[in-house]
């Protein structure tokens, strides 16, 4: 799939969900954080390593639960046409003793986000888990402005999306690792339909308690 055939497939689905993935404590909704509703909604949240500049990562698809301002639990969803795309792209999700941030440009979060029967709503309240907007910019005159907030994330799942011979070679001679999840591209496509819903449920976090 193409970058763009990708992105309105994502696009397709829906900008805040709580039935697919709910919490075992907690309230409110997760936001799709990537793509952005149209090319206009930028910049986005994105993945990074504590203190690093460059090196972030960006993911095709991107939702996120925020539990208050303190961390943030997230799925993220990649397209990979290629082996060697897959193999860059899982890397940088492996497990590892350091933690992940995201990065979350407070514009994003006080931008509308549509819902249905709602009208537009600004995400942070759209998300009903976020007790405050966030902060401003620049609280004082002589401060540099903080554009961003990083906040830790504790809960990471990726959906790993690839072309039909690329996903028949991987099924047959891998295991995917306990964060991960590989589907068809095609099936993006397919938010809607029952065999997308109950794959994309075992996502969930409660899926690890009985």
């Amino acid at each position: 799939m193409k970058v763009s055939e990708v992105n309105d497939a994502l696009r397709s689905w829906p900008e805040r969900t709580k039935s697919l993935w709910p919490q075992i404590a907690g309230k409110g909704f997760w936001l799709r954080a990537r793509p952005g509703k149209s090319k206009s909604d930028t910049p986005c949240p994105l993945l990074k390593s504590p203190g690093a500049s460059l090196f972030t990562t960006e993911s095709d698809g991107l939702y996120v639960y925020f539990n208050g301002y303190d961390f943030v639990d997230v799925i993220c969803i990649e397209i990979c046409n290629k082996d060697t795309n897959l193999h860059d792209k899982r890397s940088r999700y492996m497990p590892s003793t350091q933690s992940l941030l995201l990065q979350i440009p407070k514009s994003w979060l006080r931008r509308d986000c549509a819902l249905p029967n709602h009208g537009k709503t600004p995400r942070w309240q759209a998300c009903k888990s976020l007790p405050v907007p966030p902060p401003p910019d620049k609280e004082k005159p002589n401060e540099p402005k903080k554009p961003h907030l990083f906040i830790p994330v504790r809960f990471l799942r990726v959906l790993y999306a690839l072309p039909d011979d690329l996903f028949s070679n991987w099924e047959a001679n891998h295991i995917p690792a306990g964060h991960e999840f590989f589907c068809k591209q095609g099936f993006l496509n397919s938010y809607t339909g029952k065999p997308m819903q109950n794959f994309l449920k075992r996502m969930r976090s409660s899926q690890h308690f009985a």
